[in-house]
């Protein structure tokens, strides 16, 4: 028996009413609430706390406070002459816990989370929305190599273990040539040679009709699946 994961999992899950239109920037942040357990909600706010836009399941009232609150809190931090390259920081709350994440010109992605919501998940899927946000924006982008991740679509067993990847409507068997068992602390951001906590990975080669691709796959808690190649050569949106 095999299983098809790699959408955004956690049942249907739908966006609550909005109080402006929708951007591009919208989509973007509605793909990381979808990905990441527990979020509640996303916004790209200015050095101000300005909200530029959001998405999510969260009042956008509540959303947009929250989200100035927290870029408040990291610009603070950047202040402090020993934290000036802090990049994010986590606040846990009683109602609920927070993410506020650096981007490009002082701008920043605030993730809010449903109280008791882990944060092991998160670090892939933000450094991808990040990126997205970055072309998006027109700001100096990164290419995939230097973001070291992607989303993939993956047939797994009824243990989770990769089958195949389905990449430009083609299905692609794999081999699994081993396990990676290379941990780091739970609050630890995620690059390619090193998981996350609760993140699985294997190292498999991919089949064409003409020649076979080694790549990394990454199982995230919540059953999303990340590569670090691109196999659909294609833009890193969602």
């Amino acid at each position: 028996m095999s299983v098809r994961v790699g959408a955004p999992t956690g049942g249907r899950r739908s966006e609550a009413p909005r109080d402006q239109g929708k951007s591009p920037f919208a989509r973007i942040l509605w793909a990381l609430v979808r990905h990441v357990p527990g979020a509640r909600g996303a916004a790209l706010v200015d050095v101000q706390g300005e909200t530029v836009d959001y998405a999510g399941q969260t009042e956008p009232f509540d959303l947009r406070v929250s989200a100035a609150e927290l870029r408040l809190i990291l610009r603070t931090l950047q202040d402090q002459r020993s934290l000036t390259t802090a990049r994010w920081v986590i606040v846990g709350a009683t109602r609920g816990s927070y993410l506020a994440y650096a981007l490009h010109d002082q701008y920043a992605l605030i993730v809010t989370f449903a109280r008791g919501g882990g944060f092991s998940a998160w670090h892939r899927a933000v450094v991808i929305c990040a990126a997205s946000l970055a072309t998006e924006a027109g700001w100096a982008s990164r290419s995939r190599i230097e973001i070291g991740w992607g989303p993939v679509s993956v047939d797994a067993d009824g243990h989770q273990r990769p089958l195949a990847v389905h990449a430009r409507g083609l299905t692609y068997p794999i081999d699994i040539l081993g396990r990676i068992v290379i941990h780091v602390a739970p609050m630890s951001p995620a690059s390619a040679d090193v998981l996350a906590a609760r993140e699985r990975a294997w190292r498999v080669r991919v089949a064409t009709a003409t020649s076979g691709m080694d790549l990394t796959l990454v199982r995230a808690p919540g059953g999303n699946w990340y590569a670090d190649e691109d196999l659909e050569q294609a833009a890193l949106y969602w």
